[in-house]
């Protein structure tokens, strides 16, 4: 999943999720599975996979 907003005709980066004040993620996914992942926990700065790393986040269902 992207972290970031881009725009404009060259598409550059104008924001982050780690530059904002967001404290927690929350993600649905195609197949309705759902995760709310604390924005203190990921390192990236552009794009998310959800691997096993984040199951622990997994909303149960």
């Amino acid at each position: 999943m992207a972290l970031k907003s881009c725009g404009g005709t060259k598409g550059d980066t104008y924001k982050t999720l780690i530059d904002t004040k967001v404290s927690l993620l929350f993600i649905v996914t195609s197949n309705l599975s759902m995760y709310l992942v604390p924005v203190k926990n990921i390192k990236n700065r552009s794009t998310l996979n959800l691997c096993s790393k984040y199951e622990e986040y997994k909303i149960n269902q």
